[in-house]
This record gives structure tokens, C-alpha cells and sequence, in this order.
């Protein structure tokens, strides 16, 4: 049990976290899929993870932080998650939503887990670049455009501010192989991390 646990990413903000003592979790089986939720954690209202032991994936079904002035929590699940995972998987997925529907809810996976390394599955990233393509032609974006991917946009400030205006949700996926693009921009997600807040 304390393996599954490992695989959603939990100890990376719950170090201690015992899963027979601590909040509220469930775990579902079904054929060779292992749904496991952790609720009601000071830092997470939920946290979900769907793993399927036989394509060796990890859907990333959702994360809910409860704490909106605690930065970086899901840069630090993340981490903890692959440190586990990429032993015995290759792929986590996941659906980077954006919120429009209550203004009192906030979701910034659209524009954050781009940044940490999950890239977007073909058909989105097709949209995606058509997209940038149109608005550059137009002189609304001043970035050079060569089949631009999301993490090439969101490392500057202008692509930033432009996404969490612009952007929409989209589906990824993080490789878990040593040499991925996907660790690579996790490795440098966290160094900037730990320069700007080097007390966490």
C-alpha cells in the first residue's frame, strides 16, 4: 500500500503522511487500474490518481490545493511523484484545465504544468500552434514563431501573461525516461524554485 501512496506525489508536500493514521483516502481496484484519493490534507482538498499496471501510466485525474497562499505545491508533488514512478513507468497524463464557469474558483494547470514539464498530446499542440501562429502574424505576440511547443511560450513573461488570457485547457503527458524533455524541464522548474524560495 505505502507504494501506491509514494506514486501520486504525496510525500512531496506531506512527508510524513501515513496513510492507516492520517486524513482521508480510498482506494479502488478494478482489473489492472488502481484509483487512489487523498482528501482532506492541510495543504490538498483532494488529490487523485488513476494507475494502470499494465500500460505502465499514471492519469493524474486531479488536484485540488486548499491553500492558495502555499506556492509551489504542485512543482513539489510532481518531483515526489516521478522520483517513484519513472522506476517502473513511462508516462503520467493529465488534463490541464482552465476555469471559466465560477469566477470564485481559480485553475492555473493550463498554464502551469506546461512549465514542469508536461507536453501537450499531438492534437492539442496542433491547435495550439495555430493558434500562436495567427496571433504573431497579427503583431499581438512579438515572439519568434518555428513550431513553438507551450514550454517555449511560458519561458518568458510576455508568453505567460499572454496564455493565462489566451490559453485553454489541454491534454499531456510527462515522459518518464532519463533523457525526456519532460525531466528536463522539471530539473529546471525546480532550480528556479529553490533560487527564488530557497527556505522551502
Amino acid at each position: 500500500m505505502q507504494e501506491l501512496f509514494q506514486l501520486t506525489g504525496i510525500f512531496g508536500v506531506h512527508k510524513n503522511y501515513n496513510y492507516q493514521t492520517d486524513w482521508i483516502y480510498e482506494v479502488v481496484i478494478s482489473d489492472r487500474r488502481v484509483r487512489v484519493s487523498i482528501g482532506d490534507t492541510p495543504l490538498l482538498t483532494e488529490l487523485t490518481r488513476i494507475i494502470d499496471l499494465d500500460t505502465k501510466d499514471i492519469d493524474n485525474a486531479l488536484m485540488d490545493g486548499r491553500n492558495r497562499h502555499r506556492k509551489g505545491i504542485g512543482l513539489e508533488i510532481l518531483e515526489s511523484q516521478v522520483a517513484y514512478a519513472k522506476k517502473d513507468f513511462e508516462f503520467l497524463t493529465i488534463k490541464a484545465h482552465r476555469n471559466d464557469s465560477d469566477p470564485n474558483v481559480t485553475w492555473t494547470g493550463y498554464w502551469q504544468w506546461g512549465k514542469y514539464g508536461y507536453l501537450m498530446k499531438t492534437l492539442d499542440l496542433q491547435i495550439f500552434q495555430s493558434r500562436v501562429k495567427n496571433y504573431i502574424k497579427a503583431g499581438h505576440l512579438k515572439l519568434n514563431y518555428k513550431n513553438m511547443h507551450l514550454h517555449e511560450l511560458l519561458a518568458t513573461e510576455e508568453g505567460i501573461e499572454w496564455w493565462k488570457v489566451h490559453g485553454e485547457s489541454w491534454e499531456g503527458y510527462f515522459a518518464l525516461g532519463d533523457e525526456s524533455k519532460s525531466r528536463e524541464l522539471l530539473a529546471a522548474a525546480c532550480i528556479r524554485r529553490r533560487e527564488k524560495y530557497p527556505s522551502n
